[in-house]
């Protein structure tokens, strides 16, 4: 499923304890987390309305009995770990990690634009350095054959765009990042790709995957932790620095998929 973010996404729930949360409905002013979609990820904030405990992590949320679960925590008023919430009514809301964070003190490392596209949608205006531009359809990233950027100031999508879908344009920096893509064989584990430990994206047709999912440690390999199917593609994106701060390839990565 997705990564999903939405904005003024807010409920409550008076769930204890360190399991998955059921939640009570949207807030006065706010929408629900049936926004982020069912069987979808977002990242979220627990806290308690009366007491400091609270906890920010990465859930997914289930439209069968209106759940959220707390399915990897990024930070939290126990040392980082699940919190066992006591009783009382909670806020459980969308948000931005600063554990993913990414930023630049100086140059820009790419500025993001976003469409919600009209059905049928194949053309997008925006201006890009022709070879820096990634697209991403509803969290997904694109091949680069699945859409026309050759002018540098829009491009045209293969297979066009249903009705509400999202999609996403980060022009980088001319040079701020590579991608090397892969068609994977049966099983296939390794690939062999140059990037800057640290600062390296890697996705499987599309969707990004944690450095759980494969190592990375030498500049010249990476070793997924489960083969890949026949026809797979797998992309390497390697991220550079920029002169006037250091961003990282995971938190670019992870904030154009769930929102920057």
């Amino acid at each position: 499923m997705a990564l999903v973010v939405k904005d003024r996404v807010k409920e409550t729930t008076v769930t204890t304890g360190t399991g998955t949360v059921t939640l009570a409905g949207a807030s006065t002013g706010f929408q629900g987390f049936s926004a982020i979609g069912d069987g979808n990820s977002t990242y979220y904030t627990i806290a308690g309305q009366s007491s400091a405990e609270w906890e920010v992590g990465i859930g997914t949320y289930t439209a069968s009995g209106t759940t959220l679960s707390r399915t990897t925590v990024l930070s939290s008023s126990n040392s980082g770990s699940l919190v066992s919430f006591s009783t009382g009514t909670k806020d459980v809301f969308c948000t931005y990690p600063a554990a993913v964070a990414a930023f630049s003190t100086g140059n820009t490392t790419y500025v993001r634009t976003s469409f919600t596209a009209t059905a049928g949608q194949t053309a997008f205006v925006v201006n890009y350095t022709v070879g820096a531009l990634q697209v991403f359809l509803n969290g997904v990233l694109l091949a680069a054959s699945d859409y026309t950027a050759t002018s540098g100031s829009g491009f045209t999508l293969t297979v066009a765009a249903g009705a509400g879908d999202l999609v996403e344009a980060a022009a980088f920096n001319s040079g701020a990042y590579t991608r090397t893509s892969f068609t994977a064989t049966s099983g296939q584990t390794v690939f062999s790709a140059t990037y800057t430990v640290g600062y390296l994206q890697v996705y499987v047709n599309g969707v990004f995957l944690s450095t759980t999912d494969y190592t990375a440690t030498d500049g010249a390999t990476i070793t997924l932790g489960i083969g890949a199917g026949a026809g797979d593609t797998v992309d390497a994106i390697n991220v550079t620095t920029t002169s006037g701060g250091i961003t990282t390839g995971k938190a670019i990565a992870m904030a154009l998929i769930f929102g920057y």
